[in-house]
């Protein structure tokens, strides 16, 4: 098994390599970055990073982690239901 240090870059565009790359998607009332692909699972993987509230230990805090996953579903949820474009 390769380790993650030894793997090769994804992409290569203008002659600059990439290990991974996001798309920023219109979810709801909101653009979010979502990962296209990279070395791990980050392939559609909503990124919250700057929405999140961190706590004095530098983790995220439940409640902003709540927050952010439950606006997420809901416009996900009204989206499918024809509510929101």
């Amino acid at each position: 098994m390769t380790s993650l240090k030894a793997k090769k870059n994804v992409i290569r565009y203008g002659g600059i390599s990439f290990s991974e790359a996001v798309a920023e998607v219109q979810v709801g009332n909101k653009k979010r970055k979502v990962g296209v692909f990279g070395l791990n699972s980050d392939a559609g993987v909503i990124d919250v990073t700057d929405d999140i509230v961190r706590g004095d230990d530098g983790h995220p805090t439940f409640k902003s982690l709540v927050k952010e996953t439950n606006a997420i579903l809901e416009d996900m949820y009204e989206t499918m239901r024809g509510n929101k474009s």
